[in-house]
């Protein structure tokens, strides 16, 4: 993996006064856009400049063949192109089996086998590559500039363009760093405040900058002397078919065998015996990951690390009710005796300085945040990640609306509106017993349901472009903050389009809800875990005691926010939407650790 950035002049012949100025301006530009990223942790850089452009690449050895990598690529004559990648393919061998042109897989790196590829392919090219990656692909004879990434938004690079010049970058700062004042993009703000739970973004592509935008998940943006086009390659919906007529058992062996390549896919040979770490907690979507990693490891004698956030005292963590586990180390060494090749560790998050950690955290984010609670203990879990050197870090964040996707309500409102009664009255039934609900409850509620919640309409939420850049995001920061490789196969395209064609009952059947994990990875999982339908694990519940015992602290720094007005209709300002938003959160974790 790596980071790429770059400038790019598209303007038109002029005198060679103006050439020369502008040529020295853009190295000027060029000199301030590679110092953006001396704190990242990159392996080594490689560049290259001429007049009219500048592109980099810093690359990151986390795969035996980055080493090989040599950005920018180029293909001289005629027909000239150059190209720069933040990339780590899934799937370089169907890549070669395909366009040909490189047949030695073993001497040639990700980058050159999809710069071969693009350029005798395009199309096809972004039909079948799968893997994280962010690209530039430039063609100075036709000044023309190609900016494009993968289709669930792994990685990503921002760009921006004045006067026929384009900005592109991995970082932000490696843009913000070319002026002093930016113009804020008050509907980014705006958004971001009134939207009240963790979602920061609710547009792929804007940033808190006016005029910088992102690359959304599965993007072509290409700049020309006319001016700029965009469009989306990949989209599940377009001829979606609903998949029936097949077995309990088939369906079974598509799930289950599609899921397999998706997780060991990303799982790839570091240079010097990299590790592969994850993510993991007492939870279903990671368990289905560790699932295929940690028997994939195993046949090749190596370690499955894990990381899990727990509380240093668990009678301090007391949430109400039976349904929450606060600490899920039990979870997690019913996983250890499972595979025998796990390697557990444990971040404790009730201790430390809850305001520091998110200071810092902020600077690798470049942008606002709102999970306060979980981004610190992931990034902790990234660094020790580091130190145990991995290379990739599983998880498994999707998953909820992937792999182990399921919920009784969609299928009754499904079941109804398609008018299958009697399989409805059975399902409620089965339920009802089950989990001791009273039908008439049941019943009720559906009846005067509103629009949108069957199958139909939360599966939308299957690909959602604004959830998969706000993971993407934070991601790559931590990934270049720490060198670590962040890799989610629930979120696949693969897995993607799978769930997409399947029939809602094969997620929530009989009494039974997220059964693509529960049902058909029997065997693969502690059964203990796969059984218990009666609670849900609580990852960073030490960090929500923190902001309940800090919050005084808290208030006084919110106290210095200026108050400005927002651009919304609402008229509230950002210093109350921000207090707003955090007394909220604080109050929750008053109530439930009784501080």
């Amino acid at each position: 993996m790596s980071a790429i950035w770059g400038i790019v002049d598209l303007s038109v012949a002029q005198s060679e006064a103006q050439r020369k100025n502008r040529a020295g301006n853009l190295w000027e530009e060029a000199l301030r856009m590679r110092q953006a990223y001396r704190t990242s942790c990159l392996d080594r850089i490689q560049e290259k400049r001429e007049a009219t452009y500048y592109l980099a690449c810093g690359v990151q050895n986390v795969t035996r063949e980055a080493v090989e990598e040599r950005f920018p690529y180029e293909r001289k004559g005629e027909r000239r192109s150059l190209f720069v990648a933040d990339v780590i393919l899934d799937n370089r061998g169907e890549l070669v089996q395909r366009f040909g042109g490189i047949r030695d897989l073993c001497s040639h790196p990700d980058g050159e086998i999809l710069y071969e590829s693009f350029c005798s392919h395009p199309e096809e090219t972004l039909a079948v590559a799968r893997g994280a990656y962010a690209c530039a692909y430039l063609e100075p004879g036709k000044r023309t500039l190609t900016l494009f990434n993968d289709a669930v938004g792994n990685r990503s690079v921002y760009y921006f363009q004045e006067e026929k010049r384009v900005y592109f970058s991995t970082l932000l700062a490696g843009i913000t760093c070319e002026r002093e004042n930016w113009k804020e993009n008050t509907g980014w703000f705006d958004r971001f405040y009134t939207i009240r739970d963790l979602r920061a973004v609710s547009e792929p592509r804007e940033t808190p900058y006016a005029g910088i935008l992102r690359l959304a998940p599965g993007e072509i943006v290409v700049f020309t002397e006319e001016g700029v086009h965009r469009r989306e390659y990949w989209d599940p919906f377009a001829g979606r078919r609903i998949l029936r007529g097949k077995t309990e058992a088939g369906y079974r062996e598509l799930v289950t065998t599609v899921f397999r390549h998706c997780v060991e896919d990303v799982i790839r040979e570091g240079r010097g015996g990299k590790e592969t770490g994850i993510l993991l907690s007492g939870g279903l979507d990671s368990n289905a990951v560790a699932a295929y990693a940690a028997p994939y490891l195993a046949a090749r004698g190596k370690k499955l690390y894990s990381f899990t956030a727990v509380p240093e005292e668990k009678e301090r963590a007391r949430i109400p009710g039976q349904y929450a586990v606060e600490d899920e180390r039990s979870s997690v060494e019913l996983v250890r005796r499972f595979h025998g090749n796990l390697e557990p560790e444990y971040l404790v998050t009730n201790r430390g300085d809850l305001l520091a950690e998110n200071r810092r955290l902020w600077e690798v984010l470049e942008v606002p945040c709102k999970a306060v609670l979980n981004l610190p203990w992931m990034y902790e879990s990234y660094r020790l990640a580091a130190q145990k050197d991995c290379g990739i870090l599983l998880s498994g964040q999707y998953g909820n609306i992937t792999i182990s996707y399921g919920d009784f309500r969609s299928l009754f409102l499904t079941l109804l509106h398609q008018g299958r009664i009697k399989e409805l009255v059975r399902e409620i039934n089965v339920y009802s017993r089950k989990y001791r609900r009273s039908r008439k409850w049941i019943w009720r509620d559906l009846l005067t349901a509103e629009a949108g919640g069957d199958h139909e309409a939360v599966s939308r939420y299957m690909y959602d472009k604004s959830a998969l850049r706000q993971i993407g995001e934070y991601e790559v920061k931590l990934s270049l903050a720490t060198g670590v490789v962040p890799r989610d196969p629930t979120r696949d395209k693969r897995l993607i389009a799978l769930v997409l064609s399947l029939p809602v009952e094969q997620f929530t059947h009989a009494g039974q809800e997220r059964r693509l994990v529960r049902q058909y990875l029997q065997g693969k999982i502690p059964e203990e875990i796969l059984a218990d339908e009666f609670h849900k694990g609580r990852q960073g519940v030490g960090s929500g005691e923190l902001l309940a015992l800090q919050w005084e602290r808290i208030c006084e720094e919110l106290s210095g926010i200026p108050g400005e007005t927002m651009s919304g209709e609402n008229g509230h300002s950002k210093a109350d939407m921000v207090r707003g938003f955090y007394v909220g959160l604080a109050q929750e974790y008053r109530r439930r650790f009784e501080v």
